[in-house]
């Protein structure tokens, strides 16, 4: 796949202190977001077990395996949609702090690459809302 780039000539990138201070600051804000939402995962994870009136509770002692096994997958499928753009957060902090530690550009493009994975993310769930939003709308119609 051919680049912009690939039949340009252009100067290496320089990045200033104010930029690598604002990219240092995203890195910050998305390393603590993202352990605040895995720590949210996690304590989700363990309070289920415990919370004896709701649906998990009524479903771990109802006798329909399938029942079960739905409810507890579908769960499953939910904590990996949730969990994929905090650990790539993760990475994305991690690499752009190394990066700009060790003045290394490609960890620089690692970073943001991990940074487009995740908007690539949430504009498929952006699409998938809109998607159910106009088929609710026609089922209503």
């Amino acid at each position: 796949m051919s680049t912009p780039f690939e039949h340009a000539d252009y100067k290496p990138l320089n990045v200033s202190y104010e930029a690598q201070h604002a990219l240092l600051s995203s890195a910050h804000w998305a390393n603590y977001i993202a352990k605040i939402n895995v720590g949210l995962i996690v304590l989700f994870w363990l309070c289920m077990p415990f919370a004896q009136n709701n649906v998990f509770y009524e479903l771990i002692t109802d006798k329909d395996l399938l029942a079960r096994g739905t409810y507890i997958f579908a769960l499953l499928v939910l904590t990996a949609f949730y969990l994929y753009p905090n650990l790539k957060m993760l990475h994305y902090a991690k690499t752009i702090r190394t990066a700009i530690r060790d003045n290394d550009e490609q960890k620089l493009l690692k970073a943001f690459e991990a940074q487009k994975q995740i908007y690539r993310f949430f504009a498929l769930l952006m699409a998938l809302y809109v998607i159910s939003l106009v088929a609710k709308f026609f089922y209503f119609l």
